[in-house]
């Protein structure tokens, strides 16, 4: 078995950048399938999972960012979330 390389902060910098754009899409489709769907059909289902499931990957991306990189100062919530709007 090989050892694993963990990912470095501008890894995280990359990953986030797609997670943030996959995250927009899936709001986009999630937001269409609401409109078009019954809350039980197995589209709005199988839609809802994706989400949630790309909602827990974010956030242990996130702590694996913080856990490992604390202390760089590009570490934030924004790098996994986004800016806030006001």
């Amino acid at each position: 078995m090989s050892k694993k390389t963990p990912l470095t902060m501008d890894g995280h910098l990359c990953l986030g950048k797609s997670v943030k754009e996959a995250m927009a899409s899936i709001t986009d489709i999630w937001s269409s399938t609401m409109k078009a769907f019954t809350l039980k059909s197995p589209v709005f289902r199988g839609v809802e999972k994706v989400r949630h499931n790309l909602m827990k990957l974010r956030s242990d991306l996130e702590n694996d960012m913080f856990n490992r990189h604390g202390s760089d100062p590009r570490a934030s919530i924004e790098v996994y979330y986004g800016k806030l709007k006001e």
